[in-house]
């Protein structure tokens, strides 16, 4: 192998140290990059952690906040829940809001919505609506302040999608909770927690600021590289807590992701790095590659002199790493001590800042009953400083929670009392006993327990009902002396007379009981629903004229009542009230009895309606039946001229056909001047019956035969359907009267061309033998309210008057008939249409057996 030249060793030289000085600006840019990825990284973790803390920290500050007012009547509650948001010093203070909201079942909806003086309303399409009937309502009582971008009163927070799980949760767990956000929260930018007020319905709410809650979460401001963003797990992939809102999601991979759990609600945490995420070597300059890659074929060779340089510099990059890595995790731990210590600090403070703001007295006792802490309304109360009371039993300043057995016997009163307002005596600095409602409330916490004490001075409240109490003593003698008074009056009256409160019997006077028919014990504290005959009528009495007797006037109506025995009588009542301005006084009723007045008056209106009817009936009757009479007789008039004119002219053919016209006509004059005889005698009762054995099948047939001629100018035909061997002890002249009657009827409704069914047969097993014989047409049928009238003296169907003509004698003469053979007729109409008549005979009248 020839040896190189000193020119070639420089060449080989000066490229060797090229590509060693681009291997060592490669190594040094890979370094940088890892060191800038785990300082990013290590940021993005305490990033993390701070939002951890901060929310934990709100959380526990709601829930001892639910737990320090657990015992307060709702005025403490709305008072201090309204000061809460006023209580934050800094320009945009994190809690923003804070409310009351109460757990409503459906049945006492209508109670809640007449307290609140609102009804209970669900957001639908942005506007506000009443609630659907829903089987539980969690509506806000209460929402301070009074913004637009508060909560309304009123409203249901149950009906935001996931709060309704969320509140029942709070409720039964009796732990604080993250409410799902909702578009409400979008537009105001805010977050809503929930704690449960220990023993009630009521769940306290507050608002948080979700700019003020990042900012805070920010340790060096918000621009400190990162962008943090938080999603609910499951739900809107839009999410809820962004750094950089407007801004849109970043596509690249993030430094940190994280799923956890805030006060119930999962979520997914993720942290992503600002500006440009590409490593730093990949902006090396251009030439360093070509000369990287050279170095590389020249440094080939050299690879196995550096290996064990590589290996040891790996084993010192791991160390290094590890190194790095405790030290973030020693950096994160501190972090986050340091938050949750700030956090507690804070709750402190607010907590503090809350029992020196309340105007009601508030002490906290620990587990021994010794109290701990006294707020200055508290020393105001009890006339001495607040740290003088720190440390006394709580029973030197309320003796009903003074133990004589130790600790378990503070235990046992504290049990006793707490969960309820109860009534005791505040012993203050001048040995003085102050009338107080305490309030005792148990606060558990994980590693304490102790008691809150609310006290409320209600000595003018004591003093009020002292006041109210000798009133009432004032207003009973009153009351008593009146009751005298109106019960003489009473006695006295000979008039029935009734004093009366509330629609209840209070008194009533002899003269009552004698006309309503009651013992003295049937009507004292008794309702006047006892002269009612039905609930309906009480009600409808009580509309009628007690809502106008409080306003002073004499009220006075007639009522149809009922005495003792249940006996309708007419009362007229006159009523006025005691006295107009306190109607619960009750008022005085006095009763006549005009039944007697009602009765005649009655007879007398039914006697004119009678007799307006019968003139009715009767005026209609002689219309019809001159048209009647007048038809027949124009017709022999009109055929006699006609024959008598044409004697000379006219064949013996066509003046046989003019005497058959009159014939017909004549019989047809002579048949309704029968009828009217017949009406007359049974009026008078002359008619006359001649009962013999009669074949009803031949009696049928006699009448079918009858009326065969005018059934053919109608193309009508009858079918007759008799059993054999059917027959009766009749008159045949009067029951063939009867049929020819009802078939007439039936030839005068029927469509042409139809068909008449005529039918008897023998009725089952009665106390007496019986035949029913029926007559069905196929006609425009009887209106119902009709079925029973037709058979009235001069009355004819509606269907008569619309052309088809009548005198309505028929059915009445039938009527008579049947009856004087101790029999029934009556009208219905059949079920394929059409009229039925039909009348039942005994086989052997009583009186012709």
């Amino acid at each position: 192998m020839p040896a190189l030249r000193p020119r070639t060793w420089l060449v080989l030289w000066f490229m060797f140290t090229a590509g060693a000085l681009g291997l060592q600006a490669m190594l040094a840019h890979r370094d940088a990059d890892r060191q800038a990825l785990a300082q990013r990284t290590q940021a993005a973790q305490t990033r993390l952690a701070l939002l951890e803390s901060r929310l934990y920290s709100q959380l526990n500050a709601v829930g001892f906040l639910a737990n320090s007012l657990g015992g307060a009547d709702p005025d403490t509650l709305m008072r201090v829940l309204a000061r809460l948001p006023g209580l934050q010093t800094p320009a945009e203070p994190l809690l923003t809001g804070a409310g009351l909201v109460s757990r409503v079942p459906n049945a006492g909806r209508i109670a809640f919505e007449d307290s609140l003086g609102t009804s209970i309303r669900a957001p639908h399409e942005g506007r506000l609506y009443p609630s659907p009937s829903l089987p539980v309502y969690f509506p806000v009582r209460f929402y301070a302040p009074d913004t637009a971008e508060g909560l309304p009163q009123g409203f249901d927070a149950g009906s935001l999608p996931g709060w309704n799980l969320a509140l029942e949760s709070a409720r039964e767990n009796h732990q604080p909770y993250l409410l799902p956000p909702s578009s409400l929260d979008a537009q105001n930018g805010a977050l809503h927690m929930v704690a449960s007020l220990p023993d009630r319905d009521d769940i306290v709410l507050v608002r948080l600021s979700r700019r003020r809650l990042l900012d805070l979460t920010s340790p060096s401001g918000p621009t400190d590289g990162l962008r943090l963003v938080v999603w609910q797990q499951g739900r809107n992939p839009a999410p809820f807590l962004d750094t950089l809102p407007q801004a849109p999601l970043p596509t690249a991979r993030p430094l940190l992701s994280a799923k956890r759990v805030f006060g119930g609600l999962p979520v997914m945490v993720t942290v992503f790095s600002l500006g440009d995420t590409l490593p730093v070597s990949a902006n090396l300059p251009a030439t360093l590659l070509p000369t990287f890659l050279f170095a590389l074929l020249v440094l080939g060779g050299g690879w196995l002199l550096v290996g064990w340089q590589r290996r040891l510099s790996a084993e010192v990059a791991r160390q290094e790493q590890a190194l790095r890595d405790s030290t973030e995790q020693l950096q994160a731990q501190r972090a986050e001590h340091s938050l949750s210590q700030r956090a507690l600090t804070e709750s402190e403070a607010r907590q503090r800042a809350i029992l020196q703001a309340s105007s009601d007295a508030i002490l906290l006792i620990d587990h021994d009953g010794r109290i701990t802490h006294a707020n200055p309304a508290a020393a105001r109360l009890i006339g001495q400083s607040a740290v003088s009371v720190e440390g006394l039993p709580i029973g030197v300043l309320l003796s009903e929670l003074y133990r004589t057995d130790g600790r378990a016997g503070f235990r046992t009163l504290a049990m006793r009392h707490a969960g309820y307002p109860f009534e005791a005596h505040l012993v203050r600095n001048d040995n003085s006993r102050l009338p107080v409602e305490v309030t005792l409330s148990q606060v558990i916490l994980p590693n304490d327990r102790f008691y809150v004490a609310v006290c409320r001075d209600i000595s003018v409240r004591k003093e009020q009902e002292a006041a109210l109490i000798r009133l009432k003593n004032s207003l009973a003698e009153q009351v008593e002396v009146q009751r005298r008074q109106l019960s003489a009056l009473l006695e006295a009256s000979p008039l029935a007379m009734a004093y009366v409160v509330n629609r209840d019997f209070k008194q009533v006077n002899r003269a009552f009981l004698e006309m309503f028919r009651l013992a003295e014990d049937q009507t004292n504290n008794l309702s006047t629903r006892i002269l009612y005959d039905s609930d309906t009528h009480w009600e409808r009495a009580g509309r009628l004229f007690f809502d106008h007797v409080n306003d002073g006037r004499v009220i006075h109506s007639e009522q149809r009542l009922v005495t003792g025995d249940g006996t309708p009588i007419w009362c007229r009542m006159y009523g006025k009230v005691v006295n107009p301005s306190m109607p619960g006084l009750g008022s005085v009723w006095v009763y006549q009895d005009i039944s007697a007045q009602r009765a005649a008056e009655e007879a007398l209106r039914d006697a004119k309606n009678l007799a307006e009817e019968t003139s009715r009936a009767k005026t209609e009757f002689l219309a019809n039946m001159s048209h009647e009479l007048r038809t027949p007789m124009h017709a022999v008039l009109g055929f006699a001229e006609m024959g008598a004119t044409r004697v000379e002219e006219a064949s013996r053919e066509k003046l046989g056909q003019y005497f058959e016209r009159i014939h017909t006509s004549g019989r047809r004059l002579m048949g309704l001047l029968n009828d009217l005889l017949d009406l007359a005698k049974m009026e008078a009762g002359r008619m006359e019956y001649h009962f013999e054995a009669l074949d009803v099948a031949g009696l049928l047939a006699e009448a079918c035969e009858e009326m065969a001629s005018l059934a053919e100018r109608s193309g009508l035909r009858f079918e007759v359907t008799v059993p054999e061997g059917l027959s009766g002890q009749w008159d045949s002249q009067r029951i063939r009267q009867v049929v020819v009657n009802l078939l007439s009827n039936a030839i005068r409704f029927s469509p042409p061309q139809g068909v008449i069914e005529l039918t008897a047969r023998r009725l089952p097993a009665l106390p007496d033998e019986r035949i029913e014989i029926s007559v069905t047409d196929h006609g425009p049928g009887i209106p119902p309210a009709e079925l029973e009238s037709i058979f009235d003296k001069f009355i004819q169907s509606s269907s008569t008057k619309t052309g088809a003509g009548g005198t309505g004698l028929g059915l009445a003469i039938c009527r008579e008939i049947v009856t004087a053979h101790q029999g029934q007729i009556h009208a219905d109409n059949a079920p394929h249409g059409g009229a039925r008549f039909a009348f039942t005979l005994p086989v052997h009248p009583v009186s012709h057996r």
